[in-house]
């Protein structure tokens, strides 16, 4: 009796255990999560974060997918250490699938476009979702060992989209760009939103 009670209630937990695992992944693809990264040698205000959720807003299909947006101060050239470590600090979250999307001031976009943390453009998107797009498209120059630009550029990764109030306000004079996440993740959902932000057709 207690042997045939133990196994009924292995089955049982086994059963919510699973049905558990189950709900837990319809409900995540009920509903991706889309991580947004604006990150620059800018610093980003207190209120960025809200009025950018509110903007953000404008480019998703509401409750159908979650999106969180969030900044990062990426320091002022080699010398600034603070800056340097978030620079180190953003690789791994982009390692780690905690990025999804990037939006970015050139001079720091293209320490990571140099690394192929981005996905090619062209990769992701047709050349008619393309057209009318190509003078936004964004390469950048590589660098040999010693760090000394070389002629080389990398494939285009990203696409300039300055002329956005919230940003204009931030990058000021520099000019910006967005980026997606060579390992974003849902990677369909992440070029949706990236997509309905540049206006691709």
């Amino acid at each position: 009796m207690k042997v045939r009670c133990v196994s009924k209630l292995i089955c049982l937990l086994t059963f919510v255990v699973t049905s558990s695992f189950c709900l837990s992944a319809c409900s995540s693809e009920e509903t991706p999560s889309i991580q947004i990264l604006a990150a620059g040698s800018s610093v980003f205000p207190e209120s960025f974060d809200s009025e950018a959720t509110e903007w953000i807003s404008n480019y998703t299909d509401g409750e159908e997918t979650s999106v969180e947006i969030r900044s990062m101060y990426l320091g002022e050239g080699e010398k600034d250490l603070y800056g340097g470590a978030n620079v180190a600090k953003v690789s791994a979250m982009a390692a780690g699938k905690e990025i999804d999307i990037m939006i970015c001031d050139l001079d720091n976009a293209a320490r990571f476009a140099r690394s192929e943390m981005f996905v090619p453009i062209k990769e992701v998107f047709t050349e008619e979702e393309l057209t009318g797009h190509e003078d936004q498209l964004l390469t950048f120059e590589k660098v040999d060992d010693e760090g000394n630009l070389n002629g080389e550029y990398t494939e285009a990764c990203g696409v300039s989209i300055d002329g956005i109030e919230l940003f204009d306000s931030i990058y000021k004079d520099s000019e910006y760009g967005i980026f997606l996440i060579n390992n974003a993740d849902p990677m369909e959902t992440s070029k949706d939103i990236f997509k309905n932000i540049v206006n691709f057709q």
